[in-house]
């Protein structure tokens, strides 16, 4: 919960701040460290976005250090009560203007969307095999194995320590790594573009972003490199997803030109706005995806038997990174595949909606231009 002026309450922060307490008595080493400064600035009562942007950075650096101890649970609990959330800010006000027009008829079953983040995996190219192609086909095991469709983001190059802003270099698709894309291209996997090679062109936490900032050329540039890479290898991906969930709303339109689909996430929100999801723009479908259906799959199982309940008739985005589900075995990855399976659709059912109004490549308009409106 926030005030107006985006601080946080006190009796919000004094519930962060337990369990914070209680986290710091198991952590030790690295981990201790990192969960420390995290407390250190719930302590100095910083707003809301500094918060956010922070626990991006830390969730990055739990990864870094090999730490999986309820860092997710950690950025959940703590972050979760000042968060615009899509369920009581989104959809509600959705599903009671839906029934006041539609009546019994608004109701059907939920359309879920999964999309999962990202592969390779962006820490790859030191080879650590927790981010690698074996560990990812056992995650990708579970989900065929549920027959949860989904699209996957993914890097055509790998970026040598891609937290740091200065050009270091990048590898690109391993043989392992291209024939794994095919085997899931194969399987119905809707593969779309997640940027170059997911380095950011800031080092500060608040503005990792490997697009925000480009001119509309070097934009082009980044793009036209990175799809070059991808159909080397038969990918022409026509949905995009930012790294970070970062771009400028300036890049919108540019995107829009290239891809279908331009995703976002809870870092979208300081240059888009919360927007509804999907929703049309003039150039394309925007599918931002918020909280809860935005972390690890033991954090989402209560909000999505939720959201089923509620019979919403729409679709609803939900976005998965696989290396979270690692620290138990994927046991929390099976109970929510096995809760969503009836629910997860195809990502060509949007992308049919898409080109039934118009859309396609490099034609940056949509029937109608419905900017803002509601692709349901």
């Amino acid at each position: 919960m926030q005030s107006g002026n985006g601080s946080i309450r006190e009796d919000d922060l004094r519930t962060a701040r337990i369990w914070l307490d209680r986290e710091l008595s198991g952590a030790a080493g690295k981990e201790r460290e990192l969960v420390e400064a995290f407390a250190g600035m719930l302590h100095r009562r910083r707003n809301f976005p500094e918060l956010r942007a922070w626990s991006d950075h830390l969730r990055y650096r739990f990864a870094e250090v090999g730490s999986r101890s309820s860092a997710n649970g950690l950025l959940g609990a703590v972050l979760r009560p000042f968060a615009l959330d899509y369920l009581c800010d989104l959809l509600e006000p959705l599903l009671q203007a839906r029934r006041s027009l539609l009546g019994d008829a608004a109701l059907g079953p939920a359309r879920l969307l999964v999309r999962v983040d990202e592969f390779p995996h962006y820490l790859s190219a030191g080879h650590d095999r927790r981010f690698g192609s074996e560990r990812f086909a056992e995650f990708h095991a579970v989900m065929r194995s549920a027959g949860v469709p989904y699209a996957l983001a993914v890097l055509p190059r790998v970026a040598h320590e891609p937290l740091c802003s200065r050009p270091l270099g990048s590898r690109p698709l391993e043989h392992a790594e291209v024939e794994l894309l095919g085997q899931l291209k194969s399987e119905g996997v809707e593969l779309a573009l997640h940027g170059r090679d997911h380095r950011t062109r800031n080092a500060s936490p608040h503005h990792h972003s490997e697009l925000s900032g480009l001119d509309r050329a070097a934009t082009e540039q980044l793009l036209d490199e990175a799809m070059a890479e991808l159909e080397q290898h038969s990918i022409s991906p026509r949905v995009f997803v930012a790294p970070f969930n970062r771009f400028d709303a300036a890049q919108l339109e540019l995107l829009g030109r290239r891809f279908a689909v331009v995703c976002g996430g809870p870092e979208s929100i300081r240059q888009l706005g919360f927007q509804p999801t999907p929703q049309w723009r003039s150039c394309c479908i925007y599918l931002p995806s918020y909280a809860p259906f935005y972390g690890a799959a033991e954090q989402m199982l209560s909000a999505v038997s939720t959201l089923i309940a509620r019979e919403p008739g729409i679709w609803v985005p939900l976005v998965l990174h696989w290396e979270w589900e690692q620290g138990d075995d994927w046991s929390s990855l099976r109970r929510l595949v096995d809760l969503i399976a009836p629910f997860a659709v195809p990502w060509s059912q949007l992308l049919d909606a898409a080109e039934r109004v118009g859309w396609a490549p490099g034609g940056g308009s949509l029937a109608g231009e419905r900017d803002g409106g509601d692709p349901r």
